[in-house]
């Protein structure tokens, strides 16, 4: 699902990329299909623990995502940041069936489905690969699912969030897995 299963582009829901990154990956390690309604649930629930845990939803770096990451699914899923990864890293845990979570200066990648100017700062999952491409779930958009794109673009414009200047954020990615 996109971050907004309802097409309902709210302040909100403009904010909610980590979230349903995050839940999309994991579901997916659980084998879970929820529903429309049931994803939406699924992305306040969260929302609600960072709250909880974080003071906020909005713009949260890989390692606070993490966190919430290891409260939500505590028990079913694992998680770990790698940071400086490498294309061959990212392949590697593809591979191994583990859905990586990206952070990315969103208005670099060049999804042409972002509403101009797109968002700042973006979190995706990438799901596969091949010789040149990464295949995605963006979930940024409702045209997100397989989408692809460009290993270099993907690794030149990975960075965490970072208040001042999205393109001063460090390269990590957060790797989910059973």
């Amino acid at each position: 699902y996109s971050q907004t299963p309802f097409s309902n582009w709210d302040k909100v829901h403009e904010e909610m990329c980590e979230e349903a990154s995050v839940l999309n990956a994991g579901l997916y390690l659980l084998g879970e299909k929820p529903s429309k309604d049931a994803f939406e649930k699924e992305l306040m629930d969260f929302k609600k623990l960072e709250e909880k845990e974080l003071g906020d939803y909005e713009s949260n770096t890989i390692a606070e995502i993490k966190k919430v990451t290891d409260i939500y699914f505590e028990g079913k899923i694992n998680s770990k940041i790698i940071a400086n990864p490498t294309i061959e890293g990212i392949e590697a845990e593809i591979a191994a069936g583990n859905p990586v979570v990206v952070p990315l200066a969103g208005r670099d990648i060049g999804n042409p489905n972002f509403t101009p100017p797109g968002p700042v700062y973006h979190m995706l999952v990438i799901k596969g690969y091949d010789a040149q491409n990464f295949i995605t779930n963006d979930v940024g958009t409702r045209k997100g699912e397989s989408y692809v794109y460009k290993k270099t673009i993907i690794m030149q414009n990975m960075h965490d969030w970072n208040a001042k200047d999205i393109h001063l954020g460090v390269k990590k990615i957060l790797v989910l897995y059973k």
